[in-house]
């Protein structure tokens, strides 16, 4: 008795596909056969009249019209005349043979899918990665060629991944029609990355530029999208940085958006087939390499997170800036004497006291401090609104495209004179309001050039105390929380540089951060002079406050009334 579930002799039938050069030798000979009959149409039917070639012509038309309706072809019967049924005789043998060359297509197509993943396969693995990401590095991210770069990886990667294409009718959507047009398509990749010079040659080791490209290091690929995505993340965390202190930094934009536009191209989407949509790690491995080279020149520059070496070399660096040389760079003006009135600084004053606080980096790079009035104060004295912020001074910077401060200037808007017969406090009180707004203004110009890590560190401490420090402060947080990040650090900076004692009161996270950063950019000899002052400061408010029986918020509630 027989297995029930085992099927009987002959009731299946086995499809067997026939060899390659048995197909290609049919499609030969049956194109060679049409070519004939239309060399013979052609020979027979040009030398007819005009008027003769027009009904052959409407005949066809009408007979093609009712077969495509499936009516009686005899409704449109065939003239008694040898022009037409000579037309017929090789239309319908034309026909025939259509036919069987479509149907030798057909079998043909799994051969012709296979060339095209061989192709395909082939000019993947000569692809020059690196040097993909470098032409995107050195190109604006915003030209068509490299919006290009990543969608056509992706859709190199669909052509290799073709093995269903038909099979059961199946076909991959790629838009670009059958496997004629695809295989149009990876000629175009060729020439596409021939041109551009991003193949490498055929004769190169393909096995040895997968083990140098993808895992130089045997990292898994889970490995590789971690930390590509670790990148990325940083990238936007850091950009949103420096646009929120205006501190947009050129090298950054094509940095950023080669990143965010590459995984967009490349990682798979929802409703398509894993096998023909994933992230090659061919490319991220390459914008880890290049990216961490591209984010270790930024660094240098202080666009980037710093490593040990880079901090201390960019310390070093603005350690050595020559003071004299820089405050002969700085012109000084509106310090002059009036009639009537005498000057509670000089210029001479001015410059020993920016010296004696200021370690030279901060001032490098600025070209004049001038004293003036406010010449844009538009509203009257009458109309201030008692929230008004009074404009005390203003610094000006123009950049060039890579970010690069080229030129400085402050401007105060405080008279540097008082009347003949002020008292010594009205002296004393006008030129420290003279030097506060001088150095709030310089550290402006020292924001320009803070590195990234300096701004995430202070973006730590005012999260650790959000309490404003001065007026000042509190109402900029009212316009613009961007701009009281900016003036909190000013103000902060100017006041452990004049009254020291006050901000280690009021903040301690503030005073520490400001005292740490002052230390790292002075020299030695700097740092001493400076850090006596701030101990003769600080032994003067204890002893004030013990004069006075006061504590640490009888201080804050003196200093900060707002």
């Amino acid at each position: 008795m027989s297995d029930p579930s085992f099927p009987e002799a002959g009731a299946v039938e086995v499809n067997i596909p026939r060899q390659r050069s048995v197909i290609e030798a049919d499609l030969t000979r049956v194109r060679e056969q049409l070519n004939g009959l239309e060399g013979d149409f052609k020979s027979f039917f040009d030398p007819l009249p005009e008027g003769k070639k027009k009904e052959i012509e409407t005949f066809v038309r009408k007979r093609d019209e009712i077969k495509a309706k499936g009516e009686d072809l005899s409704t449109v019967p065939v003239p008694e005349d040898d022009d037409f049924k000579r037309t017929l005789e090789i239309y319908e043998q034309s026909q025939k043979l259509a036919d069987q060359r479509d149907q030798l297509d057909e079998e043909f197509r799994p051969y012709e899918i296979e060339d095209l993943q061989k192709s395909a396969q082939e000019l993947g693995d000569r692809i020059d990665y690196q040097g993909l990401v470098e032409t995107y590095f050195r190109n604006d991210p915003n030209t068509t060629l490299n919006l290009s770069l990543g969608y056509l990886i992706h859709e190199l990667k669909r052509l290799r991944g073709l093995e269903n294409l038909g099979q059961d009718g199946n076909k991959v959507d790629l838009s670009y029609g059958d496997v004629y047009s695809w295989q149009g398509f990876v000629k175009y990749l060729d020439n596409f990355f021939n041109t551009h010079k991003l193949l490498k040659p055929k004769e190169e080791d393909q096995q040895g530029i997968r083990e140098v490209v993808i895992r130089p290091e045997g990292d898994a690929e889970s490995e590789f999208s971690s930390s590509f995505d670790s990148i990325t993340k940083n990238l936007q965390d850091n950009y949103s940085l420096l646009l929120a202190y205006h501190q947009f930094r050129y090298p950054i934009r094509p940095l950023f958006n080669f990143l965010t536009d590459a995984a967009r191209g490349l990682q798979p989407k929802p409703e398509e087939d894993d096998n023909g949509s994933q992230v090659d790690m061919r490319l991220v491995q390459t914008i880890f390499h290049l990216t961490n080279r591209e984010l270790l020149a930024l660094g240098e520059r202080g666009f980037w997170t710093q490593t040990y070496e880079q901090r201390q070399a960019w310390l070093s660096k603005a350690k050595g800036v020559d003071t004299e040389a820089v405050f002969q760079k700085v012109q000084i003006d509106g310090i002059e004497q009036k009639e009537g009135r005498e000057l509670v600084i000089s210029q001479e004053e001015l410059v020993a006291e920016l010296k004696k606080v200021l370690p030279p980096y901060f001032l490098e790079g600025i070209d004049s401090i001038t004293f003036t009035n406010r010449p844009h104060a538009t509203v009257e004295q009458d109309d201030k609104q008692e929230d008004d912020i009074e404009t005390v001074g203003e610094y000006f910077a123009d950049r060039d495209e890579q970010g690069n401060t080229t030129s400085a200037r402050i401007e105060i808007y405080h008279d540097p004179t008082v009347e003949q017969d002020s008292d010594e406090l009205t002296r004393f009180v006008q030129k420290r309001y003279i030097m506060k707004t001088a150095i709030h203004e310089v550290t402006h110009h020292f924001l320009r050039k803070a590195t990234v890590d300096e701004l995430q560190a202070w973006d730590k401490v005012i999260v650790q105390d959000e309490a404003p420090i001065t007026d000042y402060v509190k109402r900029c947080e009212v316009e613009n929380r961007d701009k009281r990040k900016r003036e909190d650090f000013c103000d902060s900076l100017s006041m452990i540089t004049t009254e020291p004692e006050v901000l280690a009161i009021l903040s301690k996270e503030r005073y520490q951060f400001m005292a740490s950063l002052l230390k790292e950019y002075s020299n030695n000899e700097h740092w001493q002079a400076f850090y006596l002052f701030v101990i003769q400061r600080l032994i003067g408010a204890q002893a004030l406050k013990e004069q006075k029986n006061w504590t640490d918020d009888d201080f804050r509630r003196m200093y900060t009334p707002f």
